[in-house]
């Protein structure tokens, strides 16, 4: 009974520590509020989760459904937030980058990065694309020093026609 106990603390305490990271790193605005709402749907239900199939300790076979289905959820949610993190770093770097070459007068119509985790959980730079009008080719060096010395990486530069 007591392990049972402990476990199901356990999992309100991982999944609110886990919650509470994905609400801090989500955009202002409707997202956040969608987000949190579902979240709070979430832990909720974790909350209730022992006592669905009635008072007191599920039965072997419901407990190991309800281990199942919370090792899924929490899986997922960890995946979520992982992505979430994922999306919103490479959205700061897109847009310091943005706003290094904007102030060496360089404006690109667009930089794109696309970062990845290895198995060790490490996060890195996979890809990064400036897109500058073909006005701006001649400043193609001045990009590429720029952002190899900020990202580390070597930039894949692409050029559209001023008029895009």
């Amino acid at each position: 009974m007591m392990d049972w106990l402990r476990q199901w603390a356990l999992t309100l305490c991982i999944t609110a520590v886990a919650g509470a990271m994905a609400q801090m790193l989500l955009p202002k605005g409707n997202v956040q509020k969608v987000c949190r709402i579902a979240l709070s749907v979430f832990f909720l239900c974790c909350m209730v989760s022992p006592f669905a199939s009635g008072l007191g300790k599920p039965s072997g076979t419901a407990q190991r459904q309800s281990e199942a289905a919370v090792s899924r959820s929490t899986k997922e949610l960890e995946q979520d937030t992982q992505q979430a993190v994922l999306d919103q770093l490479e959205q700061r770097v897109e847009q310091s980058l943005m706003e290094g070459l904007n102030a060496q007068g360089i404006i690109p119509v667009q930089i794109q990065v696309t970062m990845n985790t290895e198995r060790t959980d490490q996060i890195y730079i996979s890809k990064l694309t400036v897109i500058l009008p073909q006005s701006q080719q001649a400043s193609a060096p001045k990009v590429r020093e720029y952002v190899k010395g900020q990202a580390m990486l070597e930039p894949q530069i692409r050029y559209v026609s001023d008029s895009e």
